[in-house]
């Protein structure tokens, strides 16, 4: 028999440390309710913790990373797409195919018309020019973290050298089997075969809530981002309503900007935007984005 929501926030709150900066205790927040069509855990009801210390809120318990790579190794269902796994990315068109000519321009037109309404509009490929453009002669080089079924593979034709690490082999298998050869399999807490001191920028859009181990993942980031490269990460809003933020049943973390612009070790906070009644984020849905600067001298040389 399932116990009810009730009787869990009644007897399953616990006393959980910090696990990013180990404070002894944090504070319950909340509980969320996961359908196990989308949950990526056999844990119906997760708490919800805020840390005094650092500020950070994370989910306990969560998915392990071995869970992780048991749920991406099959077909799942993209709940942002409505649909399975398959079907979402059957719809990607092909390099250099008319349909993937037609997508750009449709992607052109768009920013056009946003530009031209006079509404305030930002655009990842704004921030990475604003922030790593300067760092060498070469083509920026942008690493993704889980790209999905929509990867941001146009900013190769925007004058970078994208890659993206994707945890879904079947997602990258499609995307191969569509002339994308510069996505491959792997995930946040592990970038193994990326090359350290070799990425100007990564980004996380959407999916730095998603790791199974966020110090890991953080440090996997500042190894392979050269000095004064910069991280991005674009997801829910961390000072807003939790229970408004919290509804992905994939969603582990909230990110406040005490945590962004204190805790975060080995950057510092360069820029940090909310979206407001003024502000147009590309892509739709995203409700923070914030862009951190690796510090100098921090990764061991090889």
């Amino acid at each position: 028999m399932e116990i009810s929501e009730k009787r869990w926030a009644a007897e399953s709150v616990k006393t959980v440390a910090c696990e990013y900066c180990r404070a002894p205790e944090a504070d319950f927040v909340t509980y969320k309710s996961q359908d196990r069509t989308f949950s990526l855990t056999s844990d119906r009801i997760v708490g919800m913790y805020r840390c005094g210390q650092c500020a950070l809120y994370f989910a306990y318990p969560k998915p392990s990373l071995s869970e992780l790579k048991k749920f991406f190794a099959g077909e799942y269902y993209a709940a942002k797409y409505g649909t399975k796994l398959a079907a979402a990315l059957a719809a990607y068109p092909s390099g250099r195919s008319i349909a993937a000519e037609i997508k750009d321009l449709r992607r052109r037109a768009k920013d056009l018309l946003h530009m031209v309404s006079g509404k305030r509009y930002l655009r990842i490929e704004d921030l990475l020019r604003r922030h790593v453009i300067h760092l060498s002669d070469a083509r920026p080089v942008v690493l993704e973290i889980g790209g999905g079924v929509s990867p941001y593979l146009y900013l190769e034709r925007e004058g970078f050298s994208y890659s993206c690490i994707e945890p879904s082999m079947d997602a990258v298998d499609s995307f191969r089997d569509k002339g994308y050869d510069s996505v491959a399999q792997g995930f946040a807490e592990d970038l193994g075969a990326v090359r350290t001191g070799s990425v100007d920028a990564i980004m996380y859009i959407k999916t730095l809530a998603h790791v199974s181990d966020l110090k890991r993942a953080l440090a996997e980031a500042r190894r392979v981002l050269r000095d004064g490269g910069i991280m991005i990460i674009a997801d829910s809003n961390g000072d807003g309503d939790i229970l408004e933020n919290i509804v992905s049943s994939y969603s582990y973390y909230m990110f406040p900007k005490q945590f962004l612009s204190r805790f975060m070790e080995g950057f510092t906070l360069a820029e940090q935007i909310f979206v407001d009644d003024q502000w147009k984020i590309c892509p739709d849905g995203l409700k923070m984005v914030a862009v951190l600067k690796k510090e100098r001298c921090l990764h061991a040389k090889d």
